[in-house]
């Protein structure tokens, strides 16, 4: 009788540790941010901040749009946003508007997006085609897309230290 009581406690401590190693492993994925964010400074031709610049921040793939303001110093955030390719344009009165497309946000990285407004009306338009430099110099942190499939498929022994 004795020796079945240990064999069971055995099995239970096992799957006690099996479980906690698990969970272990599985939470940093879950902590882990999962949106990006977009950062910059607007200033005119000179270089000289434009205050009250209207950022609108449109996602080319959802629609999903948001509008930020510059600040006094000319600089604007946008956190919080979903991975993914988005249209940035900015509208003040005196300045021509400036559309810079496709912008990619990445997980858990904040790009940094400058605009240099010419004088001109609002309904002249500048557009910048290109992305972001893939070189983030604002932040040490690394980050990429990856579907959950993907992440479950790696496994958990990557996060093991060699």
């Amino acid at each position: 009788m004795e020796l079945r009581l240990s064999n069971i406690r055995s099995l239970i401590w096992t799957i006690a540790v099996l479980t906690s190693c698990a969970l272990t492993n599985v939470t940093p994925v879950w902590c882990q941010g999962s949106l990006g964010g977009l950062t910059g400074r607007v200033g005119d031709s000179t270089g000289t901040p434009v205050p009250a610049v209207t950022v609108t921040i449109k996602n080319m793939d959802t629609g999903a749009e948001l509008q930020v303001i510059s600040t006094s110093t000319g600089e604007y955030l946008a956190p919080s946003l979903q991975p993914g390719r988005y249209r940035i344009s900015t509208a003040h009165p005196g300045f021509k508007t400036v559309v810079q497309e496709p912008v990619t946000v990445s997980t858990a990285t904040v790009s940094t997006v400058d605009f240099s407004l010419a004088v001109g009306d609002v309904s002249e338009s500048v557009t910048v085609a290109g992305g972001t430099a893939q070189l983030e110099t604002t932040s040490a942190e690394i980050g990429t897309v990856m579907q959950t499939k993907t992440i479950f498929r790696v496994g958990c022994s990557s996060s093991q230290p060699n």
